[in-house]
């Protein structure tokens, strides 16, 4: 880990240093998310054309579970393994604004994914946009926030807290792929699932927040007092 003194603490620095990783992370996995197709266009001949927007091929269908388990996973890995190599460089004062930097790119590519849904806007959307936000909101600067106090503790802490992370950011955007296929093939229980898959990770998301946040705190308030008494 980096000296103390060499530690990132300026929180606008953090926030930029968040928004590059995640654009790295994001390049990265455009190129492995696209691995199963071209195993499967390469054994079978075909042309599908798996993550064009608007489309939902065979291979998409006949193997959404797969799909899905597989670009969940391909996101957590990508997003936390540069997480974690990030918050070593970070002050924990300045380590929410570096997940933070992570939720900006998915909030800008949210609300580019979205505007052609603003023409005709609705309770549903209004819904599954806010949602959306409150997940990414949360949940970057939760995983950043866990990442960063472990590294305080052993090696086994640092791996405990990225396999964490790697699951549950992994069962939010796999559970999301699932949900969108499930949606396309099953239109009449569209916002059903769809209501269903964002309270669950709104709740995930929320919750990791918090408990890090209120562990952080109850942890640096036993340092103090520890310290007042060692003084006193």
């Amino acid at each position: 880990m980096p000296h103390a003194g060499t530690l990132i603490r300026e929180r606008p620095l953090a926030l930029v240093l968040g928004i590059a990783l995640m654009v790295c992370a994001i390049l990265v996995q455009e190129v492995l998310d696209l691995v199963p197709l071209a195993w499967f266009n390469a054994s079978s001949g075909s042309r599908d054309l798996l993550g064009t927007p608007g489309y939902l091929g065979g291979f998409e269908i006949a193997h959404s579970i797969l799909i899905s388990l597989y670009l969940g996973l391909v996101a957590g890995i990508c997003q936390e393994l540069l997480t974690l190599a990030g918050v070593r460089f970070i002050c924990q004062r300045a380590v929410v604004y570096f997940g933070l930097g992570f939720s900006v790119v998915d909030v800008l590519l949210l609300v580019v994914q979205s505007i052609p849904s603003f023409l005709s806007l609705n309770s549903y959307f209004l819904f599954v946009f806010t949602s959306n936000i409150a997940v990414e909101a949360t949940l970057h600067p939760g995983s950043a926030a866990l990442m960063k106090w472990s590294t305080f503790f052993s090696r086994a802490r640092v791996l405990g807290a990225l396999l964490l992370c790697i699951i549950l950011h992994a069962g939010i955007d796999g559970g999301l792929v699932f949900t969108d296929i499930f949606s396309i093939t099953h239109r009449a229980s569209a916002e059903m699932a769809g209501t269903l898959y964002l309270s669950v990770s709104v709740i995930i998301s929320v919750a990791l927040f918090a408990a890090v946040l209120a562990a952080a705190q109850c942890a640096r308030q036993f340092f103090e007092q520890a310290s007042l008494i060692e003084h006193g």
